[in-house]
């Protein structure tokens, strides 16, 4: 029998941690069950990835809620179940991570074009 390769469905965790660029704090947020997967593109530059994601997650405090307001050059860091972490972003070319707090939970919007597949 020979192996074939089939694109699998990645189960992520809830763990989300998202790191600013230049700083040495990591903010964990707990988000509700998503799927990820980058969409490719040619932009001007060539092929790019789009890693945008809106995810919701538990209403942080308002102290976080505060520094999140307006958008922030991060490096977002996915878990999948298999353990493997899938980094959103790089010192280079950071994403943008802002969190619109709603009543009982918020939406941790990231933005995001990586020149490869973090997949």
């Amino acid at each position: 029998m020979s192996n074939l390769n089939f694109n699998t469905m990645l189960e992520f965790t809830n763990l989300l941690k998202v790191s600013p660029v230049g700083q040495t704090d990591t903010y964990e947020f707990m988000a509700d069950y998503f799927d990820f997967s980058p969409t490719s593109s040619d932009d001007d530059g060539g092929l790019v990835y789009d890693c945008g994601k809106t995810f919701v997650i538990d209403l942080p405090d308002t102290d976080v809620l505060a520094f999140f307001r307006f958008p922030r050059l991060c490096t977002v860091t996915l878990k999948t179940s298999a353990q493997t972490l899938i980094t959103i972003g790089t010192c280079d070319i950071p994403a943008r991570v802002h969190i619109a707090p709603h009543l009982q939970k918020a939406q941790l919007i990231m933005e995001c074009k990586m020149l490869k597949s973090p997949l």
